[in-house]
């Protein structure tokens, strides 16, 4: 009756075993490690793919009429273990992968603000308001995997929060779609008197009050100029001050990184094999400088 009562309302809808189980499942090391070499666990009972607010919002309706659980899906890189379905549930789990709604449905440069659908993901969403002259500025490690709704769902921080800050301090806006309506705040600017605040009810909420479809953020003209660069320190201790100094004196960078000497080689490990003979035979020298010349290790 649920599959019934929701056609129309998606672009695709799966029961592939395969997309079934991989719907099921977010990236933590456990979770990647149980996928390739341990039999598979419950999983989703099908795959829904919307393709806007409104399809959202009549499968919801129906899953709350018909008993059905719905899980939302963004990037899959969840590392909450929020993905995982309790081996207890006896009811049919349809999993919403938003990767169809991914659009800028408008910009205002004026205010400097976006609205963008859930389900744009973070290497495309940059590079559609970079054609415009635009940034969003949040940039988590799963950038070129997770999706906008996911920031919100999971109170995403991203590594330019120095400049932008996180996505609390982003979004204006999130349109929640809920079993008993939509939950939106009404206002469109960053901080009103008047609480509680709906977005903070929202954000961090990890799929468990509803589904993200939406949210005004803000958006800011791209940097004139950017460099960047390194430092090497003679020990960990020594990075740290750097930075506490760095941080007393007001003049952060948009994004700084202390990394000690074991992930800094994991890094050099698996850099990827770069095709100029110029540059491979300027790294050789920089490596000779650092080991021989100053003695690092």
């Amino acid at each position: 009756a649920f599959l019934k009562a929701i056609e129309g309302h998606y672009r695709l809808i799966s029961f592939s075993k395969m997309e079934r189980i991989i719907h099921s499942r977010g990236h933590t090391a456990k979770e990647l490690f149980e996928l390739r070499h341990v039999k598979p666990q419950k999983a989703v009972d099908c795959v829904v793919y919307p393709s806007c607010h409104d399809d959202v919002v009549a499968i919801v309706e129906a899953a709350t009429k018909f008993g059905v659980a719905v899980m939302p899906f963004g990037g899959g890189t969840s590392v909450s273990y929020a993905l995982l379905i309790p081996e207890n549930e006896s009811r049919m789990v349809v999993c919403l992968d938003m990767k169809e709604m991914n659009r800028i449905l408008w910009i205002n440069r004026k205010n400097g603000t976006a609205m963008i659908e859930a389900g744009a993901v973070g290497r495309n969403l940059e590079e559609e308001l970079n054609k415009s002259g635009l940034t969003m500025g949040h940039e988590p490690d799963s950038h070129e995997f997770s999706s906008l709704g996911g920031w919100v769902s999971t109170r995403a921080s991203g590594m330019m929060k120095n400049r932008y800050g996180n996505i609390e301090d982003l979004v204006q806006q999130i349109t929640l779609v809920t079993p008993t309506g939509i939950l939106e705040r009404q206002t469109q600017i960053d901080r009103i008197s008047a609480g509680p605040d709906l977005n903070e009810m929202i954000l961090g909420h990890e799929g468990t009050l509803g589904v993200v479809t939406r949210a005004i953020v803000k958006v800011f003209p791209l940097p004139e100029c950017i460099r960047f660069g390194s430092i090497i320190f003679p020990d960990f201790q020594s990075g740290f001050a750097a930075l506490y100094e760095i941080e007393r004196a007001g003049c952060k960078p948009v994004s700084i990184r202390l990394m000690d000497n074991m992930q800094f080689q994991f890094g050099q490990a698996v850099k990827p094999e770069v095709a100029s003979t110029m540059t491979k035979w300027i790294d050789t020298l920089k490596k000779h400088a650092i080991i021989h010349g100053l003695g690092f290790d």
